[in-house]
């Protein structure tokens, strides 16, 4: 693998937990193979572009990794209830290339979800989603030809990660529960253990839906994978 020396950053103020400030451990991969790949998501590294990074805050361990085993996985009521209700999308898997549809689908979503007046231009959507040095694909979801989702994944021979989900659809489908399981789907179908869901922070609204994907495996700072233990997650 071939990529910069590690670097602690600053990337500003934390965007899960009030008054405390992100930092992470960070290095900018130039060339990497599979193995390189798994082994830095196995090791709890989330990718923007080139950039690989896991948090290092001092005081601070809220954030967890996340990661779903495909085969075991097992829907609740609720989700089977979403996986029912869209059944009529079309997902195709395609090279993470740009498309004018995708990043429309982008700006469309950072401004009516996050209310971001001026999302990134087309040349830093490319560089940030859709380069890589690894093998990316686009999950791309469709409703009557036309597209409202898009789940932008790295895939390795053992398992895939969502980098970055994006819609534009009814709320009521809940698409991003209902990306999860069709990605799981396709594991199961392609050979491939999990699906690495990145960061997990207790109390976060905007996570909360991950926690409820089970059996999940979490990786706290500095230890290993595991099971929930059967007196519950640590703390």
């Amino acid at each position: 693998m071939q990529h910069s020396p590690m670097r602690l950053l600053d990337f500003g103020e934390c965007p899960y937990l009030p008054d405390r400030r992100w930092h992470s451990l960070a290095l900018h991969v130039l060339e990497a193979n599979a193995d390189d790949i798994q082994g830095l998501l196995f090791s709890g590294f989330r990718r923007l572009g080139h950039l690989y990074y896991t948090p290092m805050c001092n005081g601070c361990q809220a954030c967890i990794s996340l990661r779903i085993p495909a085969r075991t996985f097992c829907p609740n009521k609720n989700q089977r209830q979403i996986w029912k209700r869209n059944q009529d999308l079309q997902l195709s898997v395609e090279p993470s290339l740009f498309h004018q549809e995708k990043y429309e689908l982008y700006r469309r979503y950072q401004t009516r979800r996050w209310d971001k007046q001026q999302p990134i231009s087309a040349e830093e959507f490319s560089a940030i989603y859709l380069e890589q040095p690894g093998t990316g694909m686009d999950f791309v979801y469709r409703l009557n030809g036309q597209m409202v989702g898009i789940d932008f994944m790295d895939v390795t021979p053992a398992g895939i990660s969502s980098v970055y989900f994006v819609w534009d659809c009814e709320p009521r489908r809940s698409l991003g529960i209902y990306s999860v399981m069709r990605a799981l789907q396709w594991c199961t179908e392609n050979g491939r253990e999990h699906l690495y869901l990145g960061l997990y922070v207790e109390g976060n609204d905007s996570m909360r839906y991950k926690a409820s994907f089970h059996p999940h495996q979490r990786r706290y700072r500095g230890g290993p994978w595991m099971d929930q233990p059967e007196s519950g997650w640590p703390q």
